[in-house]
């Protein structure tokens, strides 16, 4: 029963209130004051209408004077939403009106690229390729860069050409030992210094002193002996000596003697060293029918001039011709 009773009044202050607006509309003063009376005394809910209205009468005026101004904040946007227009990069009127996600779905049009779309935009990975810019892995660019560090070791050595002091690309390509050989063996300008040289193979030397180099202090012996396109005979025997300056620590190897035997004795070829007091025999030859010997087999072979001098001797019979000395030396470095 008691539900029956509110429905029916709840449908008879609708029917009321739409009388009353019928009836304001239509004209009347004394009607009009009378409803406006009658309208103040019904209550009115304002919870979801946002007015402040509490009784018919004073909302239908909060209605009339207002204009709908006074909003919630979610009808206010609600509304601002609807003036403004679609959410479109073409309508001024949007700004600040995406949400994050909104925002991020506006400008992925403009970042429209995957990966593997980029990379093809971008075109070959090339050096000629402007719009290649930072697109290199680690790998990719030592093979670029391996295009410019081109040449193995072998392909630079043929490029810089052949090992020779007039080629200006051979810096630094010379072993020690082929430094040395080029310095031996090449021609040196200006002054050189270093403490000792070695030659890279023994050098073999040689000295050599033709017969007329032979003489005697002895007048009587002097004249026992001819000359002959360089050589010397003897008339009569004839003891003979010449000095010969042999390279200080030079070993001498061989002692050699050219001479003309005519089978009358034997005439004996001999070298010494001489240290002011005492002669050391070195080597010795006694001639024979051959014309030529040699002494190989040398005693104090290495050569010191800082104690001893050097001479041949002659001990030529009668008739016997001395032709030519030779002496044989090797050395490993320049005499000093």
């Amino acid at each position: 029963m008691k539900q029956h009773r509110f429905h029916f009044f709840r449908a008879a202050s609708i029917g009321f209130i739409v009388a009353i607006v019928w009836m304001m509309a239509c004209g009347g003063s004394s009607v009009q004051q009378a409803l406006a009376q009658l309208a103040s005394s019904i209550t009115y809910d304002n919870a979801s209408s946002n007015l402040s209205s509490e009784n018919v009468q004073d909302a239908l005026d909060e209605l009339s004077t207002s204009n709908g101004v006074n909003r919630t904040d979610a009808q206010v946007q609600g509304l601002a939403i609807t003036a403004m227009g679609d959410a479109d990069d073409t309508n001024d009127l949007n700004h600040d009106r995406y949400t994050d996600a909104e925002a991020i779905a506006a400008v992925a049009v403009h970042d429209k690229y995957t990966d593997a779309e980029a990379i093809a935009a971008m075109g070959d990975v090339a050096n000629n390729n402007d719009l290649n810019h930072n697109r290199y892995t680690d790998a990719e660019a030592i093979a670029a860069v391996a295009v410019h560090d081109k040449y193995t070791n072998a392909e630079a050595v043929t490029a810089m050409g052949v090992k020779d002091n007039a080629n200006g690309l051979n810096h630094d390509r010379y072993t020690d030992a082929e430094a040395i050989i080029a310095i031996t063996d090449g021609d040196l300008g200006g002054s050189v210094t270093a403490t000792n040289f070695t030659y890279s193979a023994i050098k073999t030397s040689y000295i050599s002193l033709p017969g007329i180099a032979f003489t005697s202090s002895d007048s009587l012996v002097a004249a026992n002996f001819s000359s002959n396109q360089g050589s010397r005979t003897a008339d009569g025997d004839a003891n003979l000596s010449a000095a010969i300056s042999i390279p200080h620590n030079a070993i001498v190897t061989e002692f050699t003697v050219l001479y003309t035997d005519i089978g009358i004795g034997a005439s004996t070829f001999s070298l010494y060293r001489y240290d002011g007091t005492d002669f050391d025999l070195m080597a010795s030859i006694a001639s024979g029918a051959a014309g030529t010997d040699t002494d190989d087999t040398i005693d104090t072979s290495t050569v010191d001039q800082s104690t001893y001098s050097y001479m041949i001797t002659a001990n030529l019979i009668d008739g016997h011709t001395l032709k030519l000395v030779r002496i044989t030396y090797t050395m490993d470095q320049p005499s000093n």
